[in-house]
């Protein structure tokens, strides 16, 4: 059985760490620190969410276990309040799609054995069908 997805909240901004990185020219990579490693699979979620969103500036970020890192142009400081709100939006996004993908994770050896029960009767009607 597939392991539980973990959520993760927005906890903090680390104001003291500056990145530069060759792949972002001109931007200032800062961390937005989250309350845990929620792991890959929130991070393909997260992603996935964020890509889509409708929003005129979306910045690159890196996901980094328990951090985010921003790569964030200066140019656009005033709007920075906006945009972590928006962050903070797509972040309850994700988790509200891990929610409904853990919630519907077979809990029990009961739910698989039914499961299984019903794919057998399946499998033998569609063998008469053939």
């Amino acid at each position: 059985m597939p392991d539980q997805i973990r959520t993760a909240q927005i906890v903090g901004v680390d104001p003291e760490t500056l990145e530069v990185s060759p792949h972002f020219p001109g931007t200032y990579g800062f961390y937005v620190r989250l309350s845990c490693d929620p792991g890959p699979e929130w991070a393909a979620e997260l992603e996935g969410i964020y890509t889509a969103a409708v929003r005129a500036s979306k910045p690159p970020v890196v996901f980094r276990g328990d951090t985010l890192c921003i790569f964030y142009l200066p140019a656009y400081t005033t709007e920075l309040p906006e945009y972590l709100a928006f962050l903070t939006e797509i972040v309850a996004q994700a988790n509200a799609a891990v929610e409904r993908r853990n919630a519907v994770l077979p809990d029990d050896s009961e739910t698989r054995e039914t499961f299984r029960q019903q794919l057998q009767s399946l499998a033998l009607t569609y063998r008469q069908t053939r």
